[in-house]
């Protein structure tokens, strides 16, 4: 499962960068995720289940979604895309677009001690 590996990785380097620095357990994970790309309740799910056992477990999961921004590369027109489906210039509705650079999930803070 693609979420799953996402999740494991997270945690992996969570741990790594806390234990890394002189910390003993991670505190807070604060981790965005494209909105319509991934289930939230789901990434919870294989977080908690990831940290079980490591210095992560019992952080706090703090998940917050964006939306995916597009350019048209057929007339410049930047947008962001809908949640659900294959988005299309909504200027001149074509499906040639570029998206942004934000992986779908990605950790944004982490507090360790």
């Amino acid at each position: 499962m693609h979420e799953q590996a996402l999740a494991e990785g997270i945690v992996r380097w969570a741990i790594e960068a806390a234990l890394g620095r002189g910390g003993s357990r991670v505190k807070l994970l604060e981790i965005r995720y494209a909105l319509g790309h991934v289930d939230p309740d789901s990434l919870r799910m294989l977080l908690e289940a990831a940290a079980l056992g490591t210095p992560a477990e019992g952080a706090e999961l703090r998940l917050e979604g964006f939306l995916t921004r597009h350019t048209c590369l057929a007339c410049g027109k930047e947008f962001q895309a809908p949640r659900q489906g294959s988005p299309e210039c909504p200027r001149c509705s074509s499906p040639a677009l570029a998206a942004d650079a934000r992986p779908e999930v990605y950790l944004e803070a982490l507090e360790y001690e």
